[in-house]
């Protein structure tokens, strides 16, 4: 299945992806990071088993190491005739690197500035990991570019321009951040292919024994949601299972501030497109807050009629945002009034699992659902219609996405592990309703063009097993 789906803006990568090294100092980064999972596994161990046990334990795993005299290993004589005796054997003249073959896959590698990314969180087999397509918008095809193995089941992906630890705030790169079931927040670097480990990690466990509970340093549960401040490039937002909300500094790998107003899990976390210390939450709670990230006072709050499952701003107007639920309703409200809903659809009869809002096309609106169903919506003077229903075979809904620069183009994924790309304006009923509204389509479509899409077959879940 495929969790979460995120648009990489076009020409934010570098047009040839770095091969991975796995150098001294890359050893020693990674050695530092191990060995805290391994300290914090050691003192869950303790807690579990009691120390007695744990430490027969360890003392067990060490002997068996210690058998293969693994320490030394790299220290054996260079000069061991491992031939027996006989002279090493000449190169095989059909084992040279074929330089075509080399050149074939460089520019396979290669990402055109017409060429836009698309991150895909998935798992299969219960197999973890994070995916990078590239789709070839003149070509009208999409392929996987790389991939990189998760510890835990992916929940939710944010791109990101702000290399981790940076001193100076005007490097830029292109780097994702993923939140798993694990507690801890990993971020990738996504000019590099074949990578075995994170740039950086949030929240990783830095002293002997982390707490379980709730607390102001780092997460203790599952990661929900994650939104990147682009006008401070620096600061990361995340929600958490742990019924908190945390800021962070990637500068500094820290934890900046802990916000609890929420008393159950926290599913959404956004930014606000315009005022940047804004924040936008909602969690199983049935509540929306809007807030202030400089205090931790001062939430303002509305009330859903069941969990909050997606939350947007409104690109074309700041002071609306939309929310889903549960139950299957999607609702607008402005923040100056703290009572009253703009206008209530029941989109679908299973969960509003997520939607998106289109940042070209006013009043454009797009959901998904666990009843597998994707409908676009007219939302203009706060007087819904639907334009479209369609089940597109992905399964159950899990992400939609519009692609930033081709709004046109929407991204979808689900239950099925199949990421799809669909142009909307290829069907005539999308097209004839936001001419009316205003806007004006370049393109003509003259037919209505079939969604591509990259699959697996072994990859395909059966809907028995999602439900």
């Amino acid at each position: 299945m495929i969790s979460a789906i995120k648009w990489v803006p076009r020409g934010a990568n570098k047009e040839m992806p770095m091969k991975y090294q796995l150098d001294e100092e890359e050893i020693e980064r990674i050695k530092q990071l191990t060995s805290d999972k391994i300290n914090a596994a050691k003192m869950e161990m303790s807690e579990t088993m009691g120390d007695k046990a744990a430490q027969e334990a360890s003392q067990k795993s060490g002997d068996v190491l210690s058998k293969y005299n693994l320490d030394d290993y790299d220290n054996e004589n260079e000069d061991a005739d491992i031939f027996n005796g006989k002279d090493e054997p000449e190169e095989d003249p059909f084992a040279k690197e074929d330089e075509s073959d080399n050149e074939s896959e460089a520019e396979e590698l290669r990402i055109l500035p017409t060429d836009s990314l698309l991150l895909a969180a998935k798992t299969e087999d219960e197999v973890s990991q994070f995916e990078v397509y590239n789709y070839e918008e003149n070509e009208n095809n999409i392929y996987m570019h790389h991939d990189a193995l998760l510890p835990s089941f992916p929940i939710c992906l944010e791109w990101l321009d702000f290399k981790p630890q940076s001193e100076d705030v005007n490097t830029k790169g292109s780097f994702v951040a993923i939140g798993t079931f694990e507690p801890e927040i990993e971020i990738w670097d996504l000019d590099y292919i074949d990578a075995v480990c994170p740039s950086a990690i949030l929240g990783a466990s830095q002293s002997e024994k982390r707490q379980k509970k709730a607390n102001a340093e780092y997460h203790t549960d599952a990661i929900m949601s994650l939104s990147w401040n682009k006008t401070h490039r620096n600061l990361l937002a995340s929600s958490s299972a742990d019924f908190t909300v945390k800021l962070w500094d990637l500068s500094q790998l820290k934890c900046l501030r802990s916000f609890d107003h929420h008393t159950d899990k926290v599913q959404c976390v956004q930014w606000h497109p315009i005022e940047s210390t804004i924040l936008m939450t909602g969690g199983f709670d049935k509540k929306v807050s809007v807030f202030d990230s400089r205090s931790l006072q001062g939430a303002s709050s509305w009330n859903v009629d069941s969990d909050v499952e997606c939350l947007r701003w409104d690109p074309f107007n700041p002071n609306t945002f939309v929310v889903s639920t549960e139950s299957g309703l999607v609702q607008a409200f402005d923040v100056r009034n703290a009572t009253v809903s703009l206008f209530t659809i029941h989109a679908h009869d299973k969960a509003v699992s997520t939607f998106d809002i289109n940042s070209a096309i006013p009043g454009c609106l797009v959901t998904g659902s666990v009843d597998k169903t994707i409908k676009i919506w007219n939302i203009n003077d706060n007087k819904p219609s639907m334009i479209l229903s369609r089940n597109f075979d992905l399964g159950q809904v899990f992400s939609l996405s519009f692609n930033p620069d081709s709004p046109y183009k929407l991204g979808m994924a689900g239950s099925k592990g199949i990421v799809k790309i669909w142009d909307m304006t290829s069907n005539n009923a999308v097209r004839s309703s936001f001419q009316t509204s205003g806007y004006t389509f370049t393109t003509p479509q003259p037919t209505e063009a079939q969604p591509i899409s990259i699959a697996d077959e072994g990859d395909v879940e059966s809907d028995e097993e999602m439900n």
